[in-house]
């Protein structure tokens, strides 16, 4: 078996085991994989005591591969990648591409059309102060 092989029989192992985890397990998606795995690992260890010997090929496909290129080159950039998916940009409110001016804490550029809350209390620039008639 080559690396496409392997790469085929795990996908194909992870969309039938989201779609047992779908449609009966209805877990989150990272625990029912697990899940799934874990009782899939058992099976082959069970296949043993009932002379199958599923277990001998598994540990053949495991021994002739190389993890280090395999970690390194393979996925590591992925696991960066979706790493950085869940880095939130925005913070505190501010964005860190906006490439609007900023003001002090507490201030309102002049620039960006706000009003700060002493100008809205007085009624400010351009602002209405509205009175209960």
């Amino acid at each position: 078996m080559d690396l496409f092989d392997i790469i085929t029989i795990l996908i194909t192992l992870l969309a039938v085991f989201s779609d047992i985890n779908f449609r009966y397990l209805r877990l989150p998606s990272s625990i029912g994989l697990m899940l799934c795995g874990m009782v899939f690992s058992l099976a082959l260890i069970a296949s043993r005591w009932l002379g199958l010997r599923a277990d001998s090929m598994a540990q053949n496909i495991i021994l002739h591969v190389d993890f280090h290129r395999l970690l390194l080159n393979g996925m590591l950039g992925l696991l960066l990648f979706a790493g950085a998916l869940t880095i939130d940009l925005n913070v505190h409110g501010c964005c860190l591409f906006d490439s609007r001016p900023r003001a002090h804490p507490g201030k309102v550029h002049p620039d960006s059309g706000q009003q700060d809350a002493e100008s809205l209390q007085r009624g400010g620039e351009g602002g209405k102060q509205e009175t209960g008639t």
